[in-house]
């Protein structure tokens, strides 16, 4: 089915390909109407149960409302969370086949309430009477327009925004309106304002560490193959570390240091190309050792002492750290000229220490190990500015606005 939808957006393009499908479902549309809508929620996220919508969903156990609603997570594989099920909790596959894609497109149709963070619903296959909410995966600093220039296309009633300071980019960025923009923070924020020790399940001795440092950067080239942001090349799948020197290097810092490195690759990213291994101070960790341990990315972040990245959105997130942060940039202008930013000058928002080779790298391990952090205050200042809200609170604004779109 896959296949045959990209035949026919390539024969007719993006645009044409999404018109005549608005056109298929107008009769089964039509039909569904005189249904009346399921005490549903859909729930969505990739990877699955994670990100914005996991949090939110979290918060929707805490205060019972699977007593009131069915919550449904569309999901790639079902039979995985089979088990320990909380009541009224349900797993659906994400892209059935067969009748089973008959029986999703009813269901998705007449639940009461979509939420998903990553690929939300196209609108011709849902219910006008639906409420459909986008939580999105991270606030804006990498573009999302195509190459076209056109803005990414977002089909939901209300985008939930991580503070007022963004709105103008979300205008810019995808096809919505203002009223349709509710600043509430994102939800998996939340996970910074609670204490966890769940990173022993990952790294057993990782008490026996000075200090925990975790590599986080976003990816170049999508591991399924359609989508390139950056053709920058690197020897080992990271940036910074180009040959085998600067990984010797690396690795007698973090000895020296007695610091355990943890490589968290983007969800997106190509494993096969990530040619470092781990050892007794580097750590490289899948989404896969995740979901098995049932951690979610910020709750790991909230551990460690500081964070490496680039042009990651969990950028944002580690601002309410206070931490210190590393800027791995080495391919700023290859990855402005291509990808682009929503800022006409990136390093006016990426405030850390900037690293541009393996020395720069090692000198920042040192000033965390010897808890120097040039760079904090500048840091508060763009905390202080792109949020409106400090408080951990924002599952339980996000639902609160549901709850007042939505008849119980």
């Amino acid at each position: 089915m896959c296949d045959f939808k990209r035949v026919i957006k390539q024969i007719f393009g993006t645009y044409y390909a999404s018109q005549l499908a608005k056109i298929f479902y107008k009769i089964p549309n039509a039909l569904l109407a005189f249904f009346p809508m399921r005490d549903e929620i859909l729930l969505e996220s990739n990877p699955d149960l994670t990100c914005n919508t996991y949090e939110l969903y979290r918060y929707f156990l805490q205060k019972g409302l699977n007593r009131k609603f069915r919550l449904v997570w569309r999901v790639d594989f079902p039979e995985k969370y089979e088990n320990d099920v909380p009541p009224n909790v349900y797993y659906i596959e994400k892209n059935p086949k067969g009748i089973n894609k008959i029986r999703n497109y009813v269901r998705c149709y007449l639940a009461r309430v979509s939420i998903s963070c990553n690929t939300n619903l196209p609108r011709y296959k849902t219910s006008r009477r639906q409420l459909n909410i986008y939580l999105d995966h991270g606030s804006q600093l990498k573009s999302m327009k195509g190459k076209d220039g056109k803005k990414a296309p977002l089909s939901c009633d209300y985008l939930i925004s991580q503070s007022s300071f963004f709105v103008k980019y979300h205008l810019d960025e995808y096809t919505i309106k203002t009223e349709q923009i509710v600043c509430t923070g994102l939800p998996r924020d939340d996970q910074f304002f609670r204490k966890y020790n769940s990173l022993s399940k990952l790294v057993t001795n990782v008490d026996s560490y000075h200090k925990v440092i975790i590599w986080a950067p976003t990816f170049r080239a999508h591991k399924n193959g359609y989508r390139i942001d950056c053709h920058s090349k690197s020897a080992y799948g990271l940036p910074i570390l180009r040959n085998s020197l600067d990984i010797l290097q690396l690795k007698s810092v973090l000895e020296k240091e007695n610091i355990l490195l943890i490589i968290k690759p983007h969800p997106a990213q190509d494993m096969t190309k990530l040619k470092v291994e781990s050892n007794n101070n580097v750590k490289v960790i899948s989404n896969e050792e995740l979901c098995d341990c049932c951690i979610q990315i910020n709750e790991l972040l909230a551990q460690t002492d500081a964070l490496i990245t680039d042009y990651s959105s969990i950028y944002y997130d580690y601002l309410f750290t206070e931490k210190p942060i590393a800027l791995a940039i080495d391919d700023l202008t290859e990855y402005q000229n291509e990808k682009g930013f929503v800022f006409e000058n990136p390093l006016s928002i990426l405030k850390g220490d900037i690293v541009r080779t393996t020395d720069d790298l090692c000198k920042f391990i040192i000033s965390v190990s010897e808890e120097n952090d040039n760079t904090l205050e500048e840091r508060k200042n763009i905390q202080k500015m792109i949020n409106d809200y400090d408080d951990g609170n924002a599952s339980e604004r996000v639902y609160n606005f549901i709850m007042s779109k939505v008849d119980c």
